[in-house]
């Protein structure tokens, strides 16, 4: 990664150019490091039993301002 980004700048790229770099890790890249992270959390709510499984729960309220 030192290498490319080295490169990289003495070839004139840099944030400009929309330079980014990208540095894909495999799971043997990772595993060291395993017992540092975090556990996810879900970044949505269920929808609730009784909610029209045809139209998301989150725009009902909008569409009756819209909708007569």
């Amino acid at each position: 990664m030192i290498k490319a980004t080295s490169d990289a700048w003495l070839k004139g790229w840099d944030e400009r150019n929309g330079g980014n770099l990208t540095l894909r890790l495999d799971e043997a890249d990772i595993e060291p490091y395993a017992a540092d992270f975090h556990a996810q959390t879900a970044l949505y709510r269920p929808q609730p039993a009784d909610a029209n499984p045809g139209q998301p729960a989150v725009y009902r309220h909008r569409l009756r301002q819209i909708l007569p």
